[in-house]
């Protein structure tokens, strides 16, 4: 054993890796033979062999762990780690590749390290506690950019579709929204409108109904246009509460206008259809007979639709005219949606206007 003191120190340090990794408590043994083999053992197995090996020597370890604890709080000891060295590689890799100067090799690091940043990673990691204490302690002038890594809080507990991140935000909103500044900064800072958009998209009735009654206590105002792509995205979720819930946003007396209606009737669902009656300027009959099928006309119907009534034709050339449902429903040239207009009263009056 004596004849490897005469090897090169790598070479050494080497052998004496292998020889505990093969077998830490016979390798353990052989400190006696020397003090360079006593403290090459003892660094290599307290410092650089894996877990695994470790576990293999408790009754060293028993002596050593206060030792073993420091080294291991302060350096990755796993070596064999497959994952750490392929994450060394793959580093190393992108450097060579963009030939990036060292001096710019840590400015992900610098640009990662706002505020802001420390919030998006604890949401990542669902560290709710952690996500609390951020967010009750942030500065009311913290920037939130369209940052590079995750989105601004509300958008990504939306996103994440996660309660307990939703319920974390919410709870710092209704603490900010106490004062203008803090107003200010939920109706500017945390893109409320992509959030709302989101929440609608995703199905999730419960975001959409809170954020809906924490919109008048924002102040802020929906533009009319951003009203309707919410509604026609809330219709084409077939969610009849998520309808109801952005009805509310609009304050006009026509929340529904022919567009959003006709897309309604070509869901072919009848419920989402009889929710936005009576809540518009469109004709309901008229926008069943033109895009929906027959339950979706007898539902127009059924709830109270004048089936000889008289519709106006904005699309005719003379704007004013008007025609009957029937007539509209020759001109799709269905023959099941006659018949069945028919067979419940309908006529074409006698003279047009």
């Amino acid at each position: 054993m004596t004849e490897l003191l005469e090897l090169t120190p790598e070479i050494f340090k080497m052998i004496v890796h292998e020889f505990n990794a093969e077998s830490p408590s016979s390798t353990w043994k052989l400190r006696s033979v020397c003090r360079t083999f006593a403290a090459e053992i003892e660094d290599d197995l307290l410092s650089h062999q894996p877990e695994n090996v470790v576990e293999k020597t408790p009754e060293v370890i028993k002596n050593k762990m206060a030792e073993y604890l420091i080294i291991h709080l302060h350096k990755i000891s796993d070596v064999n780690d497959p994952l750490l060295k392929m994450l060394r590689r793959m580093a190393d890799y992108l450097i060579r590749e963009l030939a990036i100067p060292e001096k710019d090799r840590k400015v992900t690091e610098t640009n990662l390290g706002a505020y802001i940043h420390f919030v998006v990673a604890a949401m990542a990691f669902l560290a709710f506690d952690l996500v609390r204490t951020l967010l009750a302690t942030m500065p009311l002038n913290t920037w939130i950019p369209g940052i590079y890594i995750g989105r601004c809080p509300l958008v990504m507990a939306v996103a994440a579709n996660n309660n307990g991140l939703f319920n974390e935000v919410m709870d710092h909103f209704n603490q900010l929204i106490k004062t203008s500044r803090g107003r200010d900064m939920c109706r500017n800072g945390y893109d409320f409108d992509d959030a709302f958009y989101i929440a609608v998209n995703t199905g999730n009735s419960r975001f959409v109904e809170e954020l809906v009654e924490f919109c008048p206590r924002l102040r802020h105002y929906v533009p009319k246009e951003t009203y309707n792509e919410w509604l026609d995205s809330a219709i084409a979720s077939l969610n009849t509460d998520i309808v109801k819930s952005v009805l509310l946003l609009c304050s006009s007396r026509d929340k529904v206008n022919p567009y959003i209606l006709a897309n309604a009737c070509r869901t072919g669902s009848t419920d989402i259809v009889n929710t936005l009656l009576n809540e518009g300027n469109a004709h309901p009959l008229c926008c069943a007979i033109q895009y929906g099928d027959i339950p979706i006309i007898g539902a127009v119907l059924d709830a109270g639709a004048d089936i000889n009534g008289k519709a106006y034709r904005p699309e005719l050339e003379y704007p004013g005219l008007t025609c009957s449902p029937l007539e509209i429903a020759f001109e799709r040239g269905d023959k099941a949606v006659i018949q069945f207009l028919l067979s419940r009263g309908a006529t074409i009056p006698p003279r047009a206007d």
